[in-house]
């Protein structure tokens, strides 16, 4: 019997719409023979950013989380956490 260890991630990505209109931006610039929906979009790069930070130690890894968590600006103090 072969049992492996299987890490999931689910996230959920909110895009204020200027954001957005920077990013289809961007996707349009790298990949212009392509037309990809929003969803195609976003999956794309939130796969680079989870590969990028794969190759961070996790020192590293520790460090950006808890920078990113800070930057929040959110009145639910759940988030935080």
């Amino acid at each position: 019997m072969y049992i492996s260890e299987v890490s999931v991630y689910c996230s959920t990505i909110n895009l204020i719409s200027d954001e957005w209109l920077r990013i289809h931006k961007a996707a349009a610039k790298q990949w212009l023979t392509e037309t990809l929906s929003r969803g195609e979009v976003v999956r794309r790069y939130a796969m680079f950013g989870v590969q990028a930070s794969k190759n961070t130690s996790a020192d590293d890894q520790s460090r950006l989380a808890r920078q990113f968590q800070a930057s929040m600006e959110a009145d639910d103090t759940r988030l935080k956490h």
